[in-house]
This record gives structure tokens, C-alpha cells and sequence, in this order.
């Protein structure tokens, strides 16, 4: 099974293909949906200060996808208000 395949036995996919794991104090979501063959991970990372601009964020995150050798989808969520 796929946890078994991490090294955590009791790491498993829920009905509707969910599932996540903590590390220290952030939580790693992940579902599959095996109809589109799509593996979506997901976490909350942090905060974003006043400080960065959201065009250099995106830059970067834009970088970061180009880089890797599978096609990436990223998304910023505005979360104030």
C-alpha cells in the first residue's frame, strides 16, 4: 500500500482518495484521484508579511515548476479578509 511504500504502515487513502500526514507542526494533504491518474499535494506553509510582492511570489513559484521535469499546477489563495 502506499504508506507501507513510505515506511508508515497506517498511512492510507480514505474513500474519497484523501489523506495527510503531520511533520513537526505542518500538515501535508494529499489525494489521488485514480479516474485522472492526478496526485495533488497540498500545505500551509506560513504567513506572507507586508514585505515580498505578490508578482515576485508568483515568479518564483512559476520558476519552481519550469524546473521540474512533471507538469505542475501552483496557486496563491488570498486568505485575508
Amino acid at each position: 500500500s502506499f504508506g507501507e511504500s513510505l515506511g508508515i504502515d497506517a498511512l492510507a487513502f480514505d474513500e474519497h482518495g484523501a489523506c495527510c500526514v503531520e511533520f513537526d507542526d505542518m500538515v501535508l494533504h494529499m489525494e489521488h484521484d485514480s479516474g485522472t491518474r492526478e496526485f495533488v499535494l497540498y500545505a500551509h506553509i506560513g504567513e506572507v508579511s507586508d514585505g515580498p510582492d505578490p508578482a515576485l511570489l508568483m515568479s518564483l513559484l512559476e520558476a519552481n515548476c519550469a524546473h521540474g521535469a512533471i507538469e505542475a499546477n501552483y496557486r496563491m489563495f488570498d486568505v485575508t479578509g
